[in-house]
Parts: structure tokens; sequence; C-alpha cells
């Protein structure tokens, strides 16, 4: 498929706006740097911190320089012509570098690739969610004034700026013209970006590069089994239904969290154990002991690294059918899905788990098994350079 429009000489320059918080998508940036370069391409990086005022008079204005910033257009301009690879690959481009990096790229005959690891590109809150519920206003829409309207990033002139961010490029062209193939997580966000505009020759599903730090032989079952959390603690990942499992299963199952937020301490009164913010490596060795990893989202996951992680520790997952995470968990066989905001689901499936472990060891190891095929880094590497090769012959085909 390549006809070695993208090979082993090719180089990568991969961008990225750090977020404050470490996540998801940072960690598929270095774990994406690390796979390329195993296979010899030269890696080159280009990653800003996020930077973002706490005043709301700092936030619009930091919005609307995110719609072109000539900084960061300069930047990639210079790491371009000093390395001279064959693919830009963009993950967050907001607030910084923004869309211009995408010029730049394009009138030195590079190629751009855009993952898509939010739902930015159709709402300015980038969730779809709103009110404790999914929310699809935006989606289509030319200008998404119902988020405005409802202030969705908390703030109706933040929101009304970022609104405009997207707006403006959209009827500009750019999204369609500056970019030659956008990455979806999931089938689930590919179809929700079609909704919204993208055409679907443009994006391809492509899963981020799952880095498991964890290796088969560190597989260990704790003393006292528990279920283990990972994530923000925000109702959107599901924490009422969460403590509503740590309160009803108190003495059966432990319920552990890694992570932090503003809905720690009901989960605390709950009778969950909540160490905080902790490093991927020692998260990856709390899901190599659990029992179970639980994701009870109410928002649509547009991926769920967190599940894709425990599969590759050997660790079934609980999860809602939400999203990506649908795809991703194959109920009764890599772990099991509840309906989202069925607490009293997640509360049997729990106990179930706690009472048939022949079951929940069976399905671990299925889950190990459709990890290694779909995620190792051999599967992800090839994905990657199919996607690559297509993005080059899409840019030579329009510079020809």
């Amino acid at each position: 498929m390549t006809d070695r429009a993208f090979d082993r000489n090719s180089g990568v320059l991969l961008v990225h706006g750090r977020y404050r918080a470490y996540g998801g998508e940072d960690a598929t940036v270095e774990a994406e740097a690390a796979l390329l370069r195993t296979r010899g391409h030269e890696v080159r990086r280009v990653v800003l911190d996020a930077d973002v005022p706490d005043g709301i008079v700092g936030k619009v204005a930091l919005a609307a320089r995110a719609a072109w910033s000539t900084s960061g257009r300069v930047a990639i301009e210079r790491e371009i012509a000093g390395s001279r690879p064959a693919v830009l690959h963009a993950h967050n481009t907001f607030p910084q570098p923004s869309p211009s990096i995408y010029r730049a790229a394009r009138r030195a005959g590079v190629a751009v690739v855009q993952s898509l690891h939010n739902y930015r590109l159709v709402c300015p809150a980038q969730t779809l969610f709103r009110d404790g519920r999914p929310c699809r206003d935006c989606v289509g829409r030319a200008i998404a004034w119902p988020g405005v309207l409802h202030a969705c990033r908390g703030d109706r002139a933040e929101t009304a700026a970022v609104a405009a961010v997207i707006g403006g490029h959209r009827m500009a062209g750019t999204w369609r013209r500056d970019v030659d193939l956008y990455l979806a997580p999931s089938p689930f966000l590919r179809d929700v970006l079609i909704d919204g505009g993208l055409d679907a020759g443009q994006i391809v599903v492509v899963p981020p590069v799952v880095d498991v730090l964890v290796g088969p032989d560190e597989r260990r079952h704790a003393a006292k089994p528990y279920a283990l959390f990972a994530g923000r603690l925000v109702r959107e990942k599901g924490t009422e239904a969460l403590a509503l499992a740590a309160a009803r299963l108190a003495g059966l199952v432990d319920v552990v969290v890694v992570g932090d937020g503003p809905e720690r301490a009901p989960l605390e009164r709950a009778g969950a154990t909540v160490l905080g913010h902790r490093p991927r490596v020692e998260v990856q060795r709390l899901m190599s002991a659990a029992e179970v990893v639980v994701m009870p989202s109410v928002w649509d996951e547009p991926f769920g690294m967190v599940a894709a992680e425990a599969m590759g520790c050997g660790v079934p997952v609980i999860a809602t059918r939400v999203g990506g995470l649908e795809s991703l968990v194959d109920h009764g066989v890599t772990g099991w899905l509840v309906d989202r905001g069925d607490a009293r689901a997640l509360v049997d499936r729990l106990r179930w788990c706690a009472e048939h472990p022949a079951e929940v060891t069976a399905a671990g190891d299925a889950a190990r098994a459709v990890f290694a095929r779909d995620h190792a880094p051999d599967v992800s590497y090839a994905r990657l350079v199919d996607a690559f090769a297509l993005a080059v012959d899409r840019s030579r085909a329009i510079s020809d």
C-alpha cells in the first residue's frame, strides 16, 4: 500500500500542545515517538505548554490567538527547514500552536496528518456533554451558537471565542483544504465528525499507540480483590455510579481510585480508597493487580485509553456502552458493558465478578490476546505507516 511514499528513511515531526494536567493525549504522543524511533525513523517533537490564563479576559484573548498563531507557524517553519520531515503529525493544536502550522507544512511540501482525540471540531466544549447528558446541538452547524447560548465552556464570552475559531476555519476551508488526513481513534468519533461536516474520505480509524509498561509476568493479584478506576474525578466519568458501588459493595469489593478532581470527597465518603495522581507505571501496576478496571463514563469517550491499557495488562474491563468504549470492550469476552448511568447494573456486575473469579480470569486472558492482536507495537506501527503513506500520496497529488 505504501509504495515507498513513507518508509524507514522518512522523518516525522510530532506537534502537540501539552495540557495542564498530564493525560491520555500526552501519553499517546510519547508512545508514538518512541515507537517510530525504534523502527529507525527520525522523529522531532514540538511540544508547547498550554499556559492558559486564569482570568476570563486572558482566556478570551488566548482563544482569539488560537485562530492563527504567527509564533506557532514560525516555529514549525524553522523545524521543517532543519529536519525536512515527510509528515507533520499534529495532535492537540489548541490553543497553541494553532492551525497556522498546517499552512506552514503545506507550503514546504510536507504532508499534514491531524489526530482527533476529542470533539473539538464540532463542539466548543469538546465533550458533546452538557447538563449531565450527551448533547449534539452544535454538530453540523456552521457556528456553534447553542454552545454559546449555554456557555458550555463556563462563560459565554470564552465559548463564543472558541466557537468563532472553529466556525471561522470551517468556513475558510481550513479543515478540508489544509489537512491531508485525519486519524480518528474509533469508528464512533469518525462518524460524529462526518455528521459534523468532515469528508468521510478524509478520515481513517487509527487507534492511538498504547504503551503498556507492565509485562505479563508482573501480573499479581492483590491479597484482597479490588476494582480500579483511573481518571479525572468529574461527573462525566461516572463518579456517581462509582460512589454507589463503593458504598453498596463495602466488605465484598474494594473500589480503588487513581486520580483527582471535584468529585473526590463524595467518593471518599462512600468508602472508596482515593490515591490521587500517580505516575503511569504505578497506575498500570495497580491495574495489573486489580480484578477488574471500571470505566462507568456517562459521556461519549472517544476511545478509552484506560480500558486499552487494562487489556494490555491482562485485566478485564467493566465499561458503559458509550462512544469508543462500546467497540473496544467485547461484552462477555474481554469485559462487560452496562448501560449509561445504570448504577445498579454496575453494582450487580461488580458483585458477579467477585463471585466468579474463574470467569474474570478468563476474560483477562482474552483481553490480553485481543490487545496483542489489535494494539501490539507492530500492529500500531503498520497502521501509522499506512496512514502516513496515504497522507504523503495525497500531499504529492495536490502539489502536482
